[in-house]
């Protein structure tokens, strides 16, 4: 070894750069994709864990891009290098007491899950559900059976409020005051 020879740092490789947008009727078949992935694959708990096909998809998807064209539902897709990883998707509580939306559906390609991702995925939802409903409140339910979900929303602050029962599975109500 050369006398003069100092070991260097390891070079960390950069994580990718996630970027946000609003979903397109072309992400549909990467959307399936990811979904048909996590619940057959990955056996993550889901309602319907049976594989989800493109017709049965498409039109509560075409549903969705129209709430959100009109305001009534808000949608994030995340990209990593122009791909699509994940998205979030929910809508404005009417009624409530205190403005509040409701996360529906948070899915993240297994390849970009991490804690870091799934915080920006969900912050970037967030600031844009404060800034266009003023929202002061975020809502979402989950499998009680599934864990791992519970113990992640909890680590963004959502607390536990409530269970419900829908079609035989049960599931746990969650929020987070965002004042």
């Amino acid at each position: 070894m050369p006398e003069n020879f100092e070991p260097q740092p390891e070079e960390k490789e950069e994580e990718p750069t996630m970027t946000f947008r609003d979903l397109r009727i072309e992400d549909c078949d990467k959307m399936l994709e990811i979904r048909n992935r996590a619940v057959l694959e990955e056996k993550v708990p889901f309602g319907n864990r049976k594989e989800l096909k493109k017709e049965d998809f498409l039109p509560k998807f075409v549903k969705l891009l129209e709430m959100a064209s009109k305001g009534e539902a808000i949608d994030v897709a995340a990209e990593i290098d122009g791909n699509l990883v994940g998205w979030i998707a929910g809508h404005n509580v009417l009624n409530a007491e205190v403005p509040t939306a409701s996360a529906d559906v948070i899915m993240m390609d297994k390849k970009t899950r991490s804690l870091k991702n799934f915080l920006a995925l969900t912050q970037r939802w967030v600031d844009r559900v404060q800034q266009e409903w003023g929202s002061k409140k975020l809502a979402t339910a989950t499998q009680v059976e599934n864990a791992r979900v519970i113990k992640l929303y909890k680590r963004y602050g959502l607390k536990e409020t409530g269970f419900f029962k829908k079609e035989g599975t049960e599931y746990v109500e969650m929020e987070k005051d965002l004042e």
